[in-house]
């Protein structure tokens, strides 16, 4: 037997439904981690509506089925499938609102079923089952909403092939539908933005804190390591001036660096026969002297010979006291041989109590592994010292970024909210290439999810709240809307039988204009079908009769008319004045004022002011309307367009910027909004457009300043980190030599108090030139470095700073000096007077030249030539050093930089930043060319 077309039609639509049902469930909207939307229940209320009961079931068992993989429970299908029972059941019996029947099952069943099912058997805590109940009625009701609102305004039962279903709608349910979806959909939508918009600045704040924190404590990991090999150096030269013999003085001088330096377990001093020359402890565990023997760690001191570099071996455990160790290794050395070694076996708890530190004041765990994948320290008591770091085995990861990843538990029966708040977010970071560690820092989202659970909940009851008055407000509204068109209905039955009758009839009449209007209408054809009736009553009196009551009705019209034409002559007269008066207020305000007709191909009126800001005749826009595109900058002419061809019919607010006749820009607000009549038919559009210059230029002056704040906290912050490892090696230099001093001081000689005294006073000057050189850069910033040029002998000036560089450098090099001309016009004797600030150019060529003898091999050449010009004086200074990184020359002259190939090259990043600035205060420039392993060549011109 053949199914009609008309039942297989049916069949068709009500898979379509049950697909579309499916998909709206699979395809849902994720509000956060374990939290989405769903929108399959549009298609099963479809289905109810148009299919049954039990065929709604049917569909929304089907569609619900995808929610127990989405949320690995079957309580929400459950909770879905009832409702389509319930809304099916009371609308087929009642045929109710689809909306108010589903709001009645979420309040009555849907929500406290949720509660049980997720509080009472899954044990999730109060705050996420709140969450969960208060957004499954948003979403139903929404979905209902959109259920309703096709069901009223699309074809659907053409569609579905159900042309008995009865597809009328009252006009109190359209008020109802249309009052809600304009409160719900906006409210929902603006809802979903704002919450991803905090879940998207949570993510990010929370990686930003994890790279600051990262940082931070990398820094201070590699300042403490530096600190023990400065000391370790320290030792080590101690040892070169005791002849790398064992001497009293070298022994004591390893105990005191014990004392100074608590986190060494054992420090030894080696000379090149490999054998130890001073130790602590001085005896090992057998009571034995380690002095004189030989040392067993051979492939660390190996290592140290051959790149004559401090070196370190991975970390090990001490079998007996069960703490991590570092060893290091630095060279003694003299001239370019290593002489013999300072060993250093660093006890690693002291690390711990580091990290400790920085973990005391957040919420977060940090744990530091060697390149092995061990752990070397951590925060966390159960993570033993060279145990193998396996945090991600245990746990989902999903990464953030190249170095941030979420860690959350093994699903099990765990439900999905639960999970992402027992989750961490973890970042591992290498702390340097001298310490090739890895630092694992570990946030907890939990502060987080609660924050942006609490958030939502806050926006899902205010949800709740605005969908309940609005839902109250709707009916209350619609009723009293439509209740006098019911009247008017009732009333206007059998109009003709109770006008002949005589019967009283009782007319209602609304705040509504229409059905006011209506109303009135009808009293008004009421009325004249009455007066009818009376005329037919009285067709046969006397034709004389007839024309007196004519005559005294044309009478009482002539009356009537003199009475409109005087009243219309004194509302013309009103009209003109207030026109006037407009006039006189649109002319004098410094805003242009325009009013045009609604598709804007007329301009009707524009205030003088746009003669003033446009530059062009008020004649001119009448002439054409769009003449004003004309002068917007191509840039916002577009959007200008846009906005123009919407304010026909809503209001618009735009900024745009004008270009002038000279070149220059202006930026004006435009606003724009349409005028309606009483019948609400648009018939005029007006604007205001406000010349916004001077708050535009107000508002980039303002973003400059926060930008030059900015810099001025990342100068801070990169001066307190170059001066703290700057000033720690010549205070631990001053430290040691002073203590020798003190200990030594009846027993050592003249020569070796001297050489105390000297380091003293080298540590100090280096301590001084860079205050000195902070100071200068302070004053060169904040506008007070002083410029006094004043008649000098350049070249006895620069033969003597020769001699002054040679004198007083550690190493000896050799500076060529000569004097050269630009032209073969110029002669000795009109070179040797210029005027010049002696002073900043003393500090631009000594730096130029330290420079070049720093960062030169030892004894090497520096060629100094001083170029005279005809109006400039050119040095040029060249070595034959180590260069300049590509990466690093665009930095060259900013503050606190340094090059990345500078190694243990001591110095501060200041230098060339303070010569720049001592160039400018003269009017000159400075540029440079360089290779890295050939040289540097600096060439400073300055006006003479």
């Amino acid at each position: 037997m053949f199914l009609s077309h008309h039942n297989q039609r049916a069949i068709i639509a009500f898979f379509i439904l049950i697909a579309a049902a499916y998909a709206g469930n699979y395809f849902s909207l994720p509000l956060f981690f374990g939290v989405d939307c769903v929108f399959g229940s549009i298609a099963v209320l479809l289905a109810v509506r148009f299919f049954g009961t039990i065929w709604g079931t049917l569909a929304a068992i089907i569609s619900s089925s995808y929610t127990i993989l989405l949320w690995h429970n079957p309580y929400a299908a459950i909770s879905l499938i009832l409702e389509a029972m319930f809304v099916g059941w009371l609308w087929h019996r009642k045929q109710y609102n689809i909306v108010l029947l589903d709001g009645i099952y979420w309040l009555l069943i849907g929500m406290p079923y949720l509660w049980l099912t997720n509080f009472g058997i899954m044990h999730v805590n109060a705050t996420q089952t709140l969450l969960i109940v208060l957004k499954s009625y948003v979403n139903g009701v929404f979905n209902a909403l959109v259920a309703s609102l096709i069901i009223a305004y699309l074809p659907i039962h053409k569609w579905v092939g159900r042309p008995t279903v009865n597809n009328k709608i009252s006009l109190q349910q359209t008020l109802f539908n249309l009052l809600v979806a304009f409160v719900f959909f906006p409210a929902l939508m603006l809802m979903v933005l704002d919450g991803q918009r905090v879940y998207s600045d949570i993510d990010n704040n929370i990686q930003v804190e994890l790279q600051s924190t990262s940082a931070h404590i990398a820094s201070d990991i590699q300042h403490w390591q530096d600190q023990y090999l400065n000391g370790l150096s320290e030792l080590g030269k101690i040892a070169v001036e005791s002849d790398m013999e064992p001497s009293d003085m070298l022994q004591q001088s390893t105990i005191l660096m014990k004392r100074m330096f608590p986190a060494f377990d054992n420090l030894y001093v080696v000379n090149s026969s490999k054998t130890i020359i001073a130790s602590y402890p001085t005896a090992n565990q057998s009571q034995n002297s380690k002095i004189g023997v030989g040392v067993l760690n051979q492939s660390l001191l190996q290592k140290t010979k051959a790149t004559l570099q401090p070196s370190k071996i991975n970390v090990h455990i001490n079998p007996i006291l069960l703490i991590p160790h570092l060893e290091l290794s630095v060279p003694a050395v003299i001239g370019d041989v290593a002489e013999g070694f300072t060993y250093g076996s660093l006890n690693l708890s002291h690390i711990s109590q580091l990290l400790q530190l920085h973990a005391a004041h957040k919420d977060i765990q940090i744990t530091l592994l060697d390149k092995q994948g061990n752990i070397v320290a951590s925060t966390k008591s159960d993570r033993l010292p060279m145990q193998v770091f396996e945090f991600s085995k245990r746990g989902e990861i999903q990464l953030k970024t190249d170095t941030i990843y979420q860690w959350l538990p093994v699903k099990g029966n765990m439900p999905l909210l639960t999970r992402w708040y027992k989750s961490f977010y973890v970042q591992g970071t290498i702390i340097s290439g001298k310490i090739p560690w890895t630092l694992v820092v570990e946030l907890p989202a939990a502060p987080h999810v609660s924050y942006l659970q609490n958030f939502y909940i806050k926006d899902l009851a205010i949800m709740i709240l605005i969908s309940g008055l609005t839902l109250l407000l709707a009916v209350k509204i619609s009723r009293r809307l439509v209740s006098p068109l019911l009247n008017l209905a009732y009333v206007t039955s059998n109009l003709p039988d109770k006008l002949l009758e005589q019967e009283k009839i009782n007319w209602s009449f609304s705040s509504v204009i229409e059905i006011d209007l209506l109303s009135r209408n009808f009293k008004l054809m009421a009325i004249a079908l009455k007066e009818k009736f009376r005329e037919i009553c009285i067709a046969n009196e006397t034709l004389e009769k007839r024309v007196i009551e004519r005559t005294g009705e044309l009478l009482h019209t002539n009356q009537q008319l003199a009475i409109a034409i005087a009243e219309h002559k004194r509302t013309e007269e009103a009209l003109r004045e207030s026109e006037e008066r407009f006039r006189q207020m649109a002319e004098n305000i410094q805003e242009v004022f325009w009013m045009s007709n609604p598709d804007v191909s007329e301009i009707i009126y524009v205030s003088p002011a746009y003669e003033e800001i446009w530059e062009r005749s008020c004649e001119s826009l009448y002439a054409n309307p769009k003449s004003w595109l004309d002068k917007i900058h191509p840039e916002d002419r577009e959007s200008a367009i846009a906005s123009s061809a919407t304010h026909s019919h809503t209001e618009y607010n735009i900024e745009y910027r004008l270009v002038r006749s000279d070149g220059s820009i202006r930026w004006i607000w435009d606003r724009g909004f349409p005028i309606r009549n009483q019948a609400g038919e648009i018939y005029r559009i007006v604007g205001i457009a406000k010349d916004i210059t001077q708050r535009k230029t107000a508002e980039q002056e303002i973003r400059y300043a926060l930008l030059k704040e900015r810099q001025l906290g990342d100068l801070k912050s990169r001066f307190i980190t170059t001066a703290s490892h700057e000033f720690r090696t010549p205070l631990t230099t001053i430290l040691m030599s002073a203590k020798l001093l003190e200990r030594f001081s009846q027993v050592a000689t003249e020569e070796k108090k001297r050489m105390y005294i000297n380091r003293i006073e080298v540590a100090t000057n280096q301590m001084t030139q860079l205050l000195d050189g902070v100071l200068l850069i302070g004053q060169a910033e904040a506008g007070k470095l002083e410029f006094n040029p004043a008649p000098m002998d350049l070249e006895q000036f620069c033969r003597e700073l020769v001699e002054e560089m040679e004198l007083t450098a550690v190493h000896k090099y050799a500076i060529v000096f000569q004097t050269l001309f630009a032209n073969a016009f110029l002669s000795q004797s009109d070179c040797t007077t210029t005027c010049l600030d002696e002073k900043l150019l003393r500090y631009i060529l000594n730096n130029l030249l330290s420079n070049a003898m720093k960062y030169s091999p030892q004894g090497g050449k520096v060629y100094f030539d001083l170029i005279w010009g005809q109006t400039e004086a050119i040095f040029q200074i060249k070595d034959e050093g180590i260069g300049i990184p590509e990466a690093d020359k665009a930095q060259l002259f900013h503050s606190f930089h340094r090059g990345s190939n500078v190694r243990n090259i001591s110095g501060t990043g200041l230098g060339l930043s303070i010569v720049k600035q001592c160039i400018d205060l003269h009017g000159g420039k400075i540029t440079f060319h360089s290779e890295v392993g050939v040289g540097s060549t600096f060439i400073v011109t300055l006006p003479l």
